[in-house]
């Protein structure tokens, strides 16, 4: 068979390869053509596809949809079917395949001109890199243009007019022109007012109120006297003016500042002075919430936590009285074992960092990366270092507390230490009602310089204290003023003998003696009330963070919450003992709750000693004034598992770690402001929910990042914004939510059996699935849409909580505010670095000196 050159031909060759396709299909009937079959055909072809073979009249080609292409521009390689889908995603059009003719990219009118043809069928531009969808073409150039830039950058990038001196980016510039090209409104009205006396032009004329307006205004514009517009009034502008002159008193300086200030109101862009001025006074600037947040992070927060520390954190030692007065004893070996926890080897782990992305890797690299996917197990108080920005550590037990030493905020030559409580005994339970004075160790491990967005982390144990009051349920650093060469600060512990003890820990910073034990006395002891039997021990300690540090509040299993004041004088509360421990009675005490406090945190406002917080597992929730003794507010809501108050905003988070039986009900991270009458609108506003129960949660200030855990094991950070007077559509818009490690069971014997921590331990592995922390695009994050890629297991309630996150502590030192310490049920602290951070935060330059310290913020 032969076909011709012309279209008619092509067309008929055509239309016998379909019509014998189609009669090929049906056995017994006959194979030949008939001729109107042949011409209902080709009227309706438009291509052939026969085992994958696709013949194109229009490009005289045959494609093969199962070959493999290679596009140009980022080299990958692919199926046909799939490259025009990789072409609009990856590239907008702006690709080509190998061997086809290239594209000039150089060429702006080629790139807009593809872009143009894209953005007629209505679809967005994606970015290369953020991937960020855009809805217009000059959005897409300006944002490429921009994109993972500094705003110093950008600043640079930008041109300026010449006509307005207004600065645009370059590819804005021609748009921008456009808007000096348009003529002024003002004259087309006197154009089309013009009065001719040549009636023969059909002209339409203006309304007659237009037309007596303008001669008015023509009137106006040539008097220097304005008169009253009624007959009996005898107003003259003039001679009003002069009366004023007259009665006034001569200042020249306010003549000349209102004069400027008209100047200046007359330059204003015309959208602002069509903003009412009644309506911007109504509310200060902080509580007006922007449309759109171009930024992950809430830049206001790190100006607002300096300010913060230079006003309340102390330079000067605070507390000298407090010192050890003898030094602590290492404890002797025979009785080391009654303070170590009872478990000396960890279950089986394994730490997979996923990525989202495929990428050719060496033979090395995936021989590095199949020894890392083998389970192994840890010794106690053995670290891990699977990447240089990730640490496991394996501290013996479930972890009840952990905290990050204060440091100078304007030094970044000290250490960071990691103090933390566990349970020697994992499956021992403990009843509100009773007192215990078990065996019990707090582990601090030294963490280096940690310095921002540059150290690698490795811990070590540092040295441990052991006592005899445990279970150990929290601990407290005072916020600052306590560091020296010989002392590193001041550590409260809430033990389980009713009492509260505050250690003076010393340096021992040294090489040569790390890792000992050590058995010393308190400093400080905090008493309830006297006498010898007591049913109660404390569960929460909150240091006042107000200048000075003075007051110190503790809430109590029984659901009591008292206040100390640690520069109490007076004989009747406060008392030495023997060992030169100072014993300070209450300054206040009060029913608070019903049973244990799960919550505490006492405000920096008004010298730190009258606003208060709590919660309870009474399911409760209030605001205390501590002046009147009275609640502000309270509200009862689902098992409030833990609470906090950020320094910078008049509200409080809270955590649920109640969960029901109905899949469709999560627990919930919730807000909750100080007076409702201010915010009506965020009475209880939910942050996030959870799968399960969410058992911790932490505050970074410097960031605006809540970072919580619970039983699923999922480790999520939230950057939010405003935290205050916002409403639930503002917020959503608002926050970035973000999954960085997710934790899951494997099962070893296939049996399902996880009564307790044993049974668990033998059972089952632990598999630690962690994101690249790098750039934010390969973070799961609710900006990018991809958090539903991320599957996190329901936590059954009849199990053992094996992966849950038991404690989590952002770092609040300002030099390594980037750094995190989660604790596991199964004895695991796991510290990581949030380096993403550092592309998204504009970089603040500090320069430090031995008397004072300056720093500029390069946003200014």
């Amino acid at each position: 068979m032969r076909c011709s050159s012309s279209r008619g031909g092509i067309w008929e060759c055509i239309s016998y390869i379909y019509i014998i396709f189609i009669y090929t299909k049906n056995i017994g009937k006959s194979i030949f053509p008939v001729e109107s079959d042949i011409q209902r055909s080709t009227k309706k072809f438009s291509r052939v596809i026969y085992q994958g073979l696709i013949f194109t009249p229009l490009r005289h080609t045959i494609i093969n949809q199962m070959e493999r292409v290679i596009c140009g521009v980022c080299k990958k390689e692919m199926d046909q079917s799939k490259w025009k889908y990789h072409k609009y995603k990856s590239h907008n059009n702006l690709a080509w395949r190998e061997g086809d003719q290239p594209l000039n990219l150089k060429d702006d009118g080629v790139v807009r001109q593809i872009l143009n043809q894209l953005y007629k069928s209505r679809k967005p531009f994606h970015c290369e890199i953020c991937k960020q969808q855009k809805k217009s073409v000059l959005g897409y150039l300006s944002h490429k243009s921009i994109c993972q830039r500094l705003e110093i950058e950008v600043k640079n990038v930008k041109v300026s007019c010449t006509i307005c001196h207004r600065k645009v980016l370059p590819v804005s510039m021609n748009s921008h022109m456009k808007i000096h090209d348009k003529p002024d409104k003002t004259d087309e009205i006197k154009l089309i007012c013009f009065e001719t006396n040549n009636t023969e032009l059909d002209i339409k004329r203006p309304r007659r109120a237009a037309t007596q307006a303008l001669q008015m205004i023509h009137i106006l514009g040539g008097e220097s006297n304005i008169r009253s517009i009624f007959r009996d009034c005898l107003f003259n502008f003039r001679q009003a003016i002069k009366y004023q002159l007259d009665m006034c008193n001569e200042d020249e300086d306010k003549l000349f500042e209102f004069h400027e200030a008209n100047r200046k109101r007359l330059r204003q862009k015309t959208k602002e002075l069509l903003i009412n001025k009644k309506t911007i006074n109504n509310k200060p600037l902080f509580l007006i919430h922007p449309l759109k947040e171009l930024k992950l992070i809430y830049m206001q927060a790190y100006d607002w936590m300096m300010s913060f520390c230079l006003e309340y954190y102390a330079q000067t030692m605070l507390f000298p009285n407090f010192r050890n007065v003898q030094p602590w004893l290492i404890v002797n070996f025979n009785v080391l074992n009654n303070y170590l926890p009872s478990v000396q080897e960890s279950c089986d782990i394994r730490i997979v960092l996923k990525t989202t992305a495929k990428s050719k890797k060496s033979e090395e690299e995936e021989e590095e990366e199949e020894e890392k996917k083998k389970y192994f197990k840890l010794g106690l108080f053995e670290v891990h270092n699977t990447y240089s920005d990730q640490s496991t550590i394996f501290c013996g037990g479930p972890i009840t507390s952990l905290a990050w030493l204060p440091t100078a905020y304007d030094r970044t030559d000290q250490t960071q230490i990691l103090a933390l409580a566990t349970l020697n005994v994992p499956d021992q339970q403990y009843l509100v009602g009773k007192t215990y004075k078990t065996s019990a160790l707090i582990q601090f491990y030294n963490c280096g310089l940690l310095n921002d967005f540059e150290s690698a982390c490795y811990p070590f144990l540092l040295f441990g204290l052991a006592l005899n009051v445990g279970p150990i349920w929290h601990l407290e650093w005072c916020p600052s003023g306590c560091f020296s060469e010989s002392r590193l600060g001041l550590l409260a512990i809430a033990a389980s003998d009713s009492f509260v003890y505050i250690y003076c820990i010393d340096n021992y910073n040294n090489n040569n003696d790390r890792g000992l034990i050590y058995f010393g006395q308190p400093v400080v002891k905090l008493e309830l009330e006297s006498g010898e039997e007591k049913s109660y021990f404390a569960t929460r300690i909150s240091w006042s963070k107000a200048k000075g540090h003075r007051y110190l509040a503790v809430g109590y299993s029984n659901g009591v919450i008292a206040l100390f004041d640690l520069e109490l004088i007076s004989s009747n509360l406060l008392h030495k003992t023997s060992c030169n421990t100072h014993v300070f009675l209450p300054l206040k005490t009060f029913q608070a709750h019903l049973s244990s406090i799960t919550g505490l945190n006492l405000g920096h406002y008004d010298q730190g000693n009258r606003w208060l917080y709590s919660s309870s597992l009474d399911r409760s929730f209030a605001y205390w004034d501590l002046f009147t003794m009275t609640k502000v507010t309270s509200s009862r809501k689902y098992g409030i598992a833990e609470a906090l108050w950020p320094i910078q905003w008049p509200t409080c988070i809270t955590v649920e770690e109640e969960t029901t039986f109905n899949d469709k009900i999560s627990a919930r991270t919730n807000i909750k402001s100080i007076r409702d009458i201010l915010s009506p609108d965020s009475n209880w506003l939910c942050m996030t929910s959870s799968p399960s129960g969410i058992k911790t949660i932490s505050f970074s200030d410097w960031l605006n990042l809540a970072l919580y855990g619970g039983n699923s094991g999922e480790l999520t950070g939230i950057f939010a914004h405003e935290l205050f007077n916002v409403s639930k559509k503002q917020f959503k818009n608002s926050y970035t939510r973000c999954i960085f490690s997710v934790a899951r069971l494997v099962n070893k014997k296939k049996s399902n059996q996880m009564d307790n921590y044993q049974d668990a331990s033998e059972n089952f592995a632990l598999l630690f699935e962690d994101f690249p922390s790098d750039n934010i695009s390969t973070i799961p994050n609710s900006k990018t849409n991809n958090l539903k890629t991320v599957k996190i297991d329901k936590y059954t309630i009849s199990d053992y909580p094996m992966r849950a996150v038991n404690k989590i502590a952002l770092n609040q030192n300002r030099q390594s505010h980037s750094y995190y310490a989660v604790g596991y049920q199964m004895g695991f602290v796991r510290i990581g670095n949030l380096k993403f951070i550092k592309g998204n935060f504009n970089q603040t330059i500090f320069s430090f000196n031995t008397d004072y310290f300056y720093f500029t913020d390069a946003r200014f």
